[in-house]
C-alpha cells in the first residue's frame, strides 16, 4: 500500500476518533513525517546524485502490532483489484454522503415530514458519517471481505477532498486508482 493510501486511512481513522480512547499504531506526527520524507526525497533526491529517484523510497515500518510496507513501487494484482474497488464503490458511498450534505438546506415536503420513519437530513448526515467511519475501524477484511471497500473508499474520498478540492475534475480522467486524485 503506498504512503498516501496509508496516510489516508490512518488520518481518516484519527479524525473519526479524536474524542475516543482508540490507540492507533501511527501517531499523527509520524504520519506527517513519513509523507514529508517522501516528498523531500522526490524533490531533492536527484540533487544528491543523478538517478537517485529511480530507486523507490520504500519504508518498512514495524509497530508493536503490525508491519507496514509503505510506498512500494510494484503493487500486486490484489492491490490493483482493491484500488479499483475503492475507486468505484468507495466513491459511490462518498456520493451518498455528498448528497446528504447538499440536503442540509433542503426543505422536505409536508408529506415526507409526516412519514413515521422520517429522519431529518442533518441528523441522518451525522449518523451516516459516524456509522461508516466507525466501520473503517471495526471491519475485518477476513470477515467482511468485499464489503469493506465501501467504507474505506468513502474515508479515502473524504481525505482526498480535504487535500485536493478539485479532485472530482480528475475522477473520470485518472481512472481506477484514487491515489492519482491527491494532486
Amino acid at each position: 500500500m503506498d504512503v498516501l493510501r496509508m496516510i489516508t486511512i490512518f488520518c481518516t481513522i484519527s479524525f473519526a476518533t479524536i474524542n475516543s480512547k482508540a490507540n492507533l499504531d501511527f501517531r499523527l506526527e509520524d504520519r506527517i513525517r513519513i509523507k514529508e520524507a517522501i516528498k523531500i526525497s522526490k524533490i531533492y533526491g536527484d540533487a544528491i546524485w543523478k538517478g537517485f529517484n529511480k530507486s523507490p523510497f520504500t519504508i518498512v515500518l514495524v509497530t508493536d502490532r503490525y508491519e507496514y510496507l509503505i510506498n512500494h513501487p510494484s503493487p500486486t494484482d490484489d492491490y490493483k483489484y482493491i484500488s479499483f474497488q475503492w475507486y468505484q464503490e468507495g466513491i459511490a458511498r462518498y456520493t451518498e454522503y455528498a448528497f446528504l450534505r447538499l440536503l442540509q438546506d433542503f426543505e422536505p415536503s409536508k408529506e415526507v415530514l409526516n412519514l413515521k420513519d422520517f429522519v431529518a437530513y442533518e441528523v441522518y448526515l451525522k449518523e451516516f458519517y459516524t456509522r461508516h467511519l466507525e466501520n473503517v475501524k471495526k471491519m475485518k477484511l477476513s470477515k467482511e471481505k468485499r464489503i469493506t471497500v465501501y467504507d474505506i473508499g468513502f474515508a479515502e474520498a473524504l481525505v482526498i477532498e480535504h487535500v485536493n478540492k478539485d479532485w472530482k475534475d480528475k475522477y473520470l480522467i485518472e481512472k481506477f486508482d484514487l491515489k492519482k486524485l491527491y494532486d
